[in-house]
């Protein structure tokens, strides 16, 4: 194999064919990965020989490719455009023609001196002449197509004219409170909580001065077979999880005798309190309950003329969603996975004949249910003031929907993962197929426009999960390691307006989680485009300064940690250490030089915040977890977040990345009800001690 031309055929597909990781170690992937990788992509690699031949042929491509198939565009600025024409450039008009997005057209004519050349191209004996044109009209906000012709050559783009700037709420700054869902249970919830409990936990927030409540992922996730809970790795990011619905809220509960019979007799009642008495959640047996519940339900609504209407319009607003209840019927019926279907169905063609009809009105019956209750959240919600915070996941399941049904839209053979660093010394293979940075761009973006108009229209503010994916995404081909992965590019300002585009759109506040490795190209465009970004005091420490903390910017989320790192008590306590060398992610050594450091930290934040006693102490840590809070609240961030676990003093984390099997990940309960926290007078005085200084950080920005 000729490593030149290898790597030379990388760059043409915008790979990095070497990269330091998270270490600092200087890597070079080999080459069995970057022909994995390439092959992922669609180059014609199959056999290693023909490398030239693939060189030539993308070149090729690209020097006759007339222009490119995506353009953004910012707020007043032109749009600048680059054409690709056989030389010599035609004598005469070059005619454009945009088509907006509301209707209408905008004709435009250049002359060949109004365009500046920017290269020339020769290939295969033949010359390609690249010009720039700026069009400084102030096209308005939105998707446009852009059409040329010149000498017989017609070239078309989308042009994606996005405002300078991500959405900026008018919101005052303030705080809020951070819980998982599932983990937020009440008495009255099945088990795990469910929208109705958040719909409480967002009046108790607010009742006590803020204005933000956070959770995970909402989206489908298979709690059967395939079982994956993680809301991370979701059957879908355009559809509901379920498992969150409260049944007694459901469409015809108050009616449906068959229902209320059920969950009244013995037996229900029986298993629901094993549910509600059970340190984990148990997603299969808990599904099963509430799904036998909501099956009653289902068969109701479909013997109701009134509910019908409703539910035909919801889909008339949704076509999507019959397609997606086929799915889960199939799915159901063979749950191996798609991609072991028949021809037929892994092409795409599930006709009504073959899946189970009941099946099938259930998941429509359980999208336009959980529909409703979402929508009287975020009603509640904006009656209060408040606002919710939702995640973006990265990446979808392999074996679910999305991929199935937008198949075009994500590379096969290959999972998204991230090079060794100092937590995963051997990188981390996440599952999941990464978008395709060409094949998605070539149709213009339509399942991650759909994707984030979903959310976006249901929160306030979203967080995108591993913002350097807009710029960048490690590969892992399927069956290597980790450490075997490529960094393949993406279309960053393409990406970047679209994500700015549709928060104006769907007026939602953008935050990146810019968090481990992560380019400071990507914290400069974050920056320009407005996407807040992070602050998790667990990673700010200065231990050479006159404060053991970093200062916290204005324009982020603060928190003291996150659903992937240790709770305040199991930071305190050096559990994530010492459940690393558990996993063998670290050995004796390392872990000794990590808890020397913990040792550090901990006697820092003592005596920076007064404390004393030391990291054996209950009330000193208490105490520094005030102190802590405290300086996050006086801060000029714009949000400050709480998690209710460290309010509890939980000790093990919901999620330990990288780790499935060995660790009940995305299972914990709160070790105390929320009937009872919820009025516990010491963690309402920490709260208390939260909202004084974010009220008068409000009245100050008033007063200026």
């Amino acid at each position: 194999m000729n490593l030149e031309q290898l790597h030379e055929l990388a760059r043409l597909h915008r790979l990095e064919t070497s990269y330091y990781d998270g270490l600092g170690t200087h890597r070079r992937p080999s080459p069995e990965a970057i022909l994995r990788v390439l092959e992922a992509l669609g180059a014609p690699v199959s056999n290693p020989r023909n490398l030239e031949e693939a060189i030539r042929l993308r070149r090729h491509a690209e020097a006759t490719r007339p222009i490119e198939p995506v353009a953004a565009k910012w707020g007043q600025s032109p749009l600048e455009l680059t054409l690709n024409l056989p030389s010599p450039w035609p004598d005469g008009l070059l005619r454009l023609e945009v088509f907006l997005e509301e209707g209408g057209t905008r004709p435009y004519d250049f002359a060949p001196s109004d365009l500046e050349g920017v290269g020339w191209l020769e290939v295969e004996g033949r010359g390609y002449e690249r010009r720039r044109l700026r069009i400084g009209d102030d096209l308005p906000c939105g998707y446009h197509r852009l059409r040329f012709e010149a000498a017989g050559v017609v070239g078309e783009t989308l042009v994606i004219a996005a405002p300078e700037q991500a959405y900026a709420t008018r919101r005052p700054p303030g705080w809020g409170t951070f819980a998982p869902l599932y983990a937020l249970r009440s008495r009255r919830s099945w088990g795990a909580g469910d929208l109705s409990d958040l719909k409480r936990f967002i009046d108790w927030t607010g009742g006590l001065g803020g204005n933000l409540v956070a959770t995970l992922p909402l989206f489908a996730a298979f709690l059967d077979e395939p079982f994956s809970p993680s809301p991370y790795m979701p059957v879908s990011r355009l559809f509901w999880n379920e498992f969150y619905l409260d049944p007694t809220r459901a469409p015809g509960w108050a009616e449906c005798r068959k229902a209320a019979e059920l969950v009244d007799s013995p037996a229900f009642r029986k298993d629901l309190e094993i549910a509600r008495s059970r340190e984990m959640v148990d997603y299969r047996s808990e599904m099963r309950l509430k799904r036998r519940v909501l099956e009653y339900l289902m068969d109701h609504a479909f013997a109701t003329p009134g509910l019908v209407t409703e539910l035909e319009a919801f889909e008339g607003e949704r076509p999507e969603v019959l397609n997606y209840a086929r799915f889960r019927a199939l799915a159901e019926r063979n749950p191996t996975g798609w991609r072991s279907w028949p021809d037929r169905l892994v092409g795409g063609d599930l006709r009504e004949t073959d899946v189970d009809p009941k099946k099938v009105n259930y998941h429509r019956f359980a999208q336009w249910a959980t529909q409703r209750q979402v929508d009287d959240l975020l009603a509640f919600a904006g009656s209060r003031g408040m606002g919710l915070y939702l995640d973006l996941p990265l990446g979808v399941h392999p074996d679910g929907y999305d991929v199935w049904r937008h198949r075009e839209s994500f590379a096969a053979g290959v999972s998204g993962g991230a090079p060794p660093d100092g937590f995963f010394t051997e990188g981390q293979d996440w599952g999941f197929p990464p978008l395709h940075p060409e094949k998605e761009r070539a149709r213009g973006y339509p399942y991650l426009r759909a994707t984030l108009r979903h959310l976006m229209r249901h929160c306030d503010l979203v967080r995108i999960d591993h913002a350097m994916s807009l710029q960048r995404l490690f590969w892992v081909p399927w069956g290597a390691p980790a450490t075997e992965g490529v960094y393949v590019y993406y279309p960053t300002e393409e990406l970047f307006a679209l994500v700015v585009l549709e928060s104006h759109r769907q007026q939602c506040v953008v935050v990146g989680e810019d968090l481990g490795t992560v380019t400071p190209e990507v914290r400069r465009s974050m920056e320009e485009r407005g996407i807040r970004r992070m602050y998790v005091g667990q990673f700010e420490f200065s231990l050479g300064g006159p404060s053991p903390l970093h200062p916290v910017p204005r324009r982020v989320v603060a928190s003291l940690n996150t659903h992937d790192t240790p709770t305040a008590a199991g930071f305190w306590y050096g559990d994530d250490v010492d459940l690393r060398v558990e996993l063998g992610l670290l050995g004796p050594e390392p872990a000794d030089w990590e808890r020397e450091g913990r040792r550090r930290v901990i006697e820092a934040l003592l005596r920076h915040f007064g404390v004393e006693g030391d990291s054996e102490d209950a009330r000193a840590r208490l105490a520094v977890l005030r102190g802590w809070l405290g300086f996050l609240a006086k801060s000029e961030a714009e949000h400050v977040l709480v998690s209710v676990e460290d309010l509890l003093g939980e000790r093990r984390p919901q999620n330990v990345p990288g780790t499935d099997a060995e660790k009940p990940n995305w299972r914990r309960k709160t070790s105390r009800c929320f009937d009872d926290y919820s009025r516990d007078p010491d963690l309402l005085e920490i709260l208390g001690e939260v909202d004084r200084p974010r009220r008068a950080g409000q009245m100050r920005g008033v007063e200026g």
